[in-house]
């Protein structure tokens, strides 16, 4: 009997220290990255749902710039107001660019115009304008001409139409500034 314990003494000491070695050295640490996964696919999804978000805002800004002129040139603005008024029937007697004025890296492109239309013909000019595919803002409108009697008869018009021209982003526009010191 005495030989057995002297042989279940060193056994119990080895797989006591197996068991001590085991837990230490294999089990808690893979249960410390066990732990860390649910952490890790948290931020994976953070930073997929972020992808996806920058992806739809880039796109969302791209529709906009879309139904912005390609150069900051008053000719584009020129080109479609004379367009618009030919589809319409309204005659444009007189057409002047404005100089471009920048303003925080957007231009503005503006014209001053002056046409002859009817009632009929201006509110159509106005809504083709206002509510076009490509952005035009009417800044003033004057009208003259025509009486309440005959609302049907010619009226001239003196109108200043903008829009804004964007430049393109470059990569280092997206970059973010370092924040000013405190003092």
């Amino acid at each position: 009997m005495t030989q057995m314990k002297q042989t279940l003494l060193p056994g119990a000491i080895i797989v006591a220290f197996a068991g001590f070695f085991g837990y230490h050295m294999v089990y808690r640490p893979q249960q410390v990255k066990l732990a860390e996964y649910p952490r890790q696919l948290a931020r994976e999804q953070a930073d997929y749902q972020a992808q996806a978000d920058v992806a739809a805002l880039a796109e969302r800004v791209e529709s906009y710039r879309r139904r912005l002129p390609r150069e900051g040139d008053t000719s584009w603005l020129v080109n479609e107001v004379v367009s618009v008024a030919n589809d319409v029937g309204v005659q444009v007697t007189r057409i002047v660019p404005e100089p471009p004025r920048d303003f925080q890296g957007v231009t503005r492109l503006g014209v001053s115009l002056q046409v002859t239309a009817s009632y009929h013909q201006v509110g159509a000019f106005l809504d083709r304008i206002e509510r076009g595919a490509l952005f035009i803002r009417v800044d003033r409108a004057d009208l003259s001409g025509a009486s309440d009697i005959h609302p049907s008869s010619e009226r001239t018009i003196q109108l200043v139409l903008s829009t804004l021209y964007v430049p393109p982003l470059t990569l280092a526009d997206t970059r973010p500034t370092a924040a000013p010191v405190a003092r």
